[in-house]
């Protein structure tokens, strides 16, 4: 199981970022997962790329709805957890997952 971090804000998403990287993940191992549900990913990825806070390596990962389930599948979340995080999604929020599958 992946660990995840559910944020709020992209200043948040740095955060947890780095937390992950001080307890010794590399940046092949972390993903940054953003929603395009309500052309949020927009906001987030002018957001994300003009703070310039993300490592060039880290995975910046923008799926639809369509690719939300499988996404999460290939992370090994279940199902039941991927429609919990999909709601959170949905209301705009960005997930930080440390997980070595692609």
């Amino acid at each position: 199981m992946p660990n995840i971090q559910v944020v709020e804000k992209s200043s948040h998403a740095k955060i947890a970022i780095d937390e992950f990287l001080r307890a010794g993940f590399n940046t092949d191992e972390i993903h940054l997962l953003t929603c395009n549900s309500a052309n949020t990913i927009n906001s987030y990825e002018n957001e994300l790329c003009s703070t310039n806070f993300v490592n060039p390596d880290t995975n910046i990962l923008q799926v639809d709805e369509d690719v939300f389930f499988s996404k999460m599948q290939s992370f090994g979340i279940s199902k039941r957890d991927a429609e919990r995080y999909k709601e959170s999604m949905d209301k705009g929020s960005i997930m930080v997952i440390v997980s070595k599958a692609v």
